[in-house]
């Protein structure tokens, strides 16, 4: 598959992401989350504390092609479990939605079933 840039990718539908995410390599995924992560703390960093600045920032550093490949590295993993665990508390449920999913489109009440 071609690649495909973060502001094409943000245009498609809900199951068209998912399409194109599960077609491109492990790599383009990387560059996609992190892309996505980077912007919206770009567009939301005057309303963040420093703590949630340096553990989306942390995110972002984080996000390799390494936890998009099989077999799963189970320390990678863990570690991205703990980074979770950790920025869960320090965002909002929206916040951590937005900034940390493709679902910035979704109907609330859908997304949270």
């Amino acid at each position: 598959m071609s690649r495909i840039d973060y502001d094409s990718f943000r245009t498609k539908s809900w199951p068209e992401r998912v399409a194109l995410f599960d077609d491109i390599s492990a790599e383009e995924r990387a560059e996609l989350v992190r892309t996505h992560i980077s912007r919206w703390l770009s567009q939301h960093r005057h309303e963040l504390t420093a703590e949630q600045i340096a553990i989306l920032e942390e995110s972002i550093a984080f996000i390799s092609a390494d936890l998009y490949t099989l077999p799963r590295n189970e320390d990678l993993i863990g570690r991205f479990l703990d980074l979770a665990k950790r920025t869960s508390m320090l965002l909002s449920r929206e916040q951590a939605m937005d900034a940390l999913t493709m679902h910035w489109d979704r109907p609330r009440a859908a997304a949270a079933r």
